[in-house]
């Protein structure tokens, strides 16, 4: 005879039940900081994240034909984001060139603004600050009892912001520092933020550190790090409107894996990588989320020690901070070139060549060289990129190294260009809206060669009196040259439809283009 269960006892046999399914659960989520949901598969990094470092993967969508809005900021030939065909051309990516001069002076540049109006340079290095009327020679003022160090507080800055539109004026300017903790003053250690109306006073904005410093370890034990690493950079985002947080972080490698990759110098068993984080207000901020990893693409001991980036007229341009140490023994640093098109997700030219190489075996930038915490200054038509370099005398000791502030120039949207040779080549852009009558390019056009334009429909039939046929060869080298027709200077509107542009060049590189209103030109200037 079969025994009826009450229905307490039913409703027992069901927690019970329930109880031995989910307890696994359970105390795998309990053992997670050092069990499995903390586990990495390091044998197989860095290739396992190959996904977040290929564009091709990360946006597999063929947007060729898909509508495009543009607006008048300069649209760069960076990767393939505004073309739909291409034929007979290759692409390069420039490198700026070095300053004869340098360095400059001694010290470690943070910032360098440039007034156009006014001619004047102001620098912020080394938690010192100087002026120029040439961005060449340098004075440092007088700034009262504390000579011309601005920063009385001992640290590091990690970020520099510049705001002119800022609300709060108290605010057009501010800095973060890395502090270490200091018993005696009560002073715990992590990054401070700074706010400054002149660049010169500063007041901290916060009692409390903003962020803790760590070491930012992955390792086998405990997953989470509960702060960030010593080279983050802080800046502001004019675009995405938030605080921006470019993070170290360092992943664990066991001794098996830095032999197999024959990293035999490192002294510390870790990979650099780099994460992300944003916020509102620098108080309240995302979640680390990994940023850039060295690829297959990359040496084996490549690593990334540092990436600064900024908002360049249609896009973002970056620059890493390389790190290898097989090549010499000891560890050096380059900076290389990053681009984004929408802040958030950074990819890499497939040439791994550097941006700003080290200098020769006996320069005094040979080893180790690091960009500003800003966007490059904008001076007529060139960018000025201030770095700071150093050469490696003794390795042990790197508070005994000497740095010196170096400045190296670009031509203005000068970070890749497409090429043509004898043989003609051609581009078609996406389907683009935009307002704006003038056609406007940056070439660079040798002897014998030229750049024509073409207006095409978004079907990429020709439009009449737009055709090649109808275009005036342009046959100068120009940062800004009018592209115009036989019988028309202006653009035809677009109306509620989407028109493509046709650029068919020989013997020319083109760098930029861009839709805006009528203005004349300035002479051109050979380069």
């Amino acid at each position: 005879m079969i025994k009826k269960r009450t229905s307490l006892e039913v409703c027992a046999y069901s927690f019970i039940c329930l109880l031995l399914l989910i307890l696994p659960a359970m105390m795998v989520r309990a053992e997670s900081p050092q069990g499995p949901d903390s586990w990495v598969d390091r044998d197989r990094f860095p290739e396992a994240y190959s996904i977040l470092t290929s564009d091709r993967i990360l946006f597999p969508g063929d947007v060729s034909d898909w509508p495009l809005k543009i607006d008048s900021t300069h649209q760069l030939f960076v990767d393939d984001f505004l073309i739909s065909e291409i034929e007979h051309l290759t692409r390069q990516f420039h490198q700026p060139v070095k300053h004869p001069g340098n360095p400059l002076m001694p010290g470690v540049p943070v910032a360098v603004l440039y007034d156009n109006k006014s001619g004047k340079f102001r620098m912020w290095y080394s938690m010192n600050y100087a002026e120029s009327t040439d961005g060449i020679h340098w004075r440092r003022p007088n700034l009262g009892p504390q000579g011309n160090r601005i920063f009385n507080s001992p640290g590091e800055v990690r970020g520099f912001i510049f705001n002119p539109d800022a609300t709060d004026p108290q605010r057009r300017y501010e800095a973060v520092i890395e502090k270490r903790a200091n018993e005696k003053i009560n002073e715990k250690g992590g990054f401070y933020a700074y706010r400054s109306a002149d660049g010169l006073h500063w007041k901290e904005s916060f009692k409390r550190p903003i962020l803790k410093r760590t070491y930012s370890y992955m390792n086998p034990g405990p997953f989470w790090a509960k702060g960030v690493g010593d080279t983050c950079i802080f800046r502001y985002d004019p675009v995405l409107k938030k605080y921006i947080c470019d993070t170290k972080f360092n992943l664990y490698f066991p001794k098996e894996k830095i032999k197999q990759l024959g990293i035999v110098q490192e002294l510390k068993p870790r990979l650099r990588l780099r994460a992300f984080m944003e916020s509102d207000d620098l108080v309240h901020w995302s979640r680390e989320r990994f940023l850039m990893f060295p690829d297959r693409l990359d040496p084996p001991d490549r690593q990334f020690y540092g990436h600064i980036g900024f908002v360049y007229e249609s896009m973002w341009v970056g620059m890493i901070r390389t790190l290898c140490v097989i090549p010499k023994g000891f560890k050096q640093v380059d900076i290389q070139l990053s681009y984004s098109r929408d802040g958030r997700h950074w990819s890499r030219p497939r040439q791994r060549k550097p941006f700003i190489p080290l200098g020769t075996d006996d320069s005094w930038d040979a080893d180790y060289l690091g960009p500003v915490k800003i966007k490059p200054a904008l001076v007529g038509n060139e960018l000025w990129f201030y770095y700071f370099g150093a050469r490696n005398a003794n390795r042990e000791d790197v508070k005994n190294w000497s740095f010196g502030i170096g400045l190296a120039k670009l031509r203005r949207d000068g970070f890749a260009s497409l090429n043509a040779g004898q043989t003609p080549g051609q581009i078609v852009t996406r389907p683009m809206t935009f307002k704006g009558e003038g056609l406007f390019v940056n070439a660079e056009v040798a002897d014998g060669g030229w750049v024509k334009a073409a207006v095409l429909s978004r079907d990429s039939e020709p439009i009449e009196s737009y055709t090649l046929d109808d275009s005036i060869a342009l046959t100068r080298d120009t940062t800004k040259g009018r592209m115009a027709w036989k019988s028309n200077k202006e653009l035809v509107p677009p109306g509620e439809d989407h028109l493509r542009i046709l650029f068919r060049m020989k013997n020319a590189r083109l760098y930029s283009f861009w839709i805006d209103s009528p203005s004349d030109p300035p002479p051109p200037t050979k380069r």
